[in-house]
């Protein structure tokens, strides 16, 4: 299930990639030279793969850099396509087929991560992949690998709530309505995705056992999933 976009907002992304437009350049082309497939998606982009790139992420419930899988799913599209040595799947089956790359650029990355943070993060540059935790979520530059890892690990119904209430804005009511509760399943999923998403490990104290509610952000407080009071005026 893919979280629908908040009310009022329209998927303006979703509409731009047509990889059935003209995108059997790639497969003729890969069988010639597959590296100017990558160059060409690049620096042109004619199918829209980066737009697409973006919002396969969305689906998937995937919190990493959508310029840094992009350039990735073009590595992936040009050795696919030099593989399948001219053979283009079916135009109904373009979408999947994009997607599939996407997927698997989306699973290098993460795999990348995984072995940098068991080794230690080597470039500094690599930092700026991690902006949304540090930017949003507060959490320290240098903690930015640790919490993309853990919480683009997290099961995909966690991160499908956090998706839901925490970037499309939805209510715990419309978020029940889509099939993410019951109420109890729903709060604890919320829970651990937040804790991912500040940095908390799930061996260590959580922040809402701390005494001092003025540390970490405002998803450690106890009454951060209540629903605003109705006015009764």
């Amino acid at each position: 299930m893919t979280t629908p976009p908040p009310s009022g907002m329209q998927p303006t992304a979703q509409s731009a990639f047509q990889p059935s437009a003209d995108a059997s350049w790639v497969w003729s082309l890969a069988e010639r030279d597959a590296g100017q497939v990558r160059e060409r998606l690049v620096e042109h982009d004619s199918i829209h793969l980066q737009a697409g790139t973006a919002i396969r992420l969305r689906e998937t419930f995937l919190l990493l850099d959508p310029e840094r899988v992009f350039r990735r799913t073009c590595g992936r599209v040009a050795i696919a396509a030099e593989r399948a040595k001219g053979d283009a799947p079916p135009e109904e089956q373009l979408l999947a087929w994009f997607n599939a790359r996407i997927d698997e650029a989306a699973k290098d990355c993460l795999n990348k991560d995984e072995l940098a943070l068991r080794d230690g993060l080597t470039f500094a540059d690599d930092l700026v992949h991690y902006d949304f935790f540090v930017k949003t979520c507060m959490v320290i530059p240098e903690n930015g690998l640790f919490v993309s890892v853990n919480f683009n690990g997290l099961p995909a119904d966690c991160r499908q709530t956090f998706f839901a209430l925490f970037i499309d804005h939805r209510s715990i009511a419309e978020a029940l309505e889509m099939g993410l509760g019951p109420e109890e399943r729903l709060r604890h999923n919320a829970q651990r995705a937040l804790d991912a998403a500040a940095g908390i490990s799930p061996r260590s104290p959580s922040w809402r056992e701390v005494q001092d509610d003025t540390i970490g952000p405002w998803w450690a407080q106890d009454d951060a999933f209540d629903e605003p009071a109705k006015d009764q005026s």
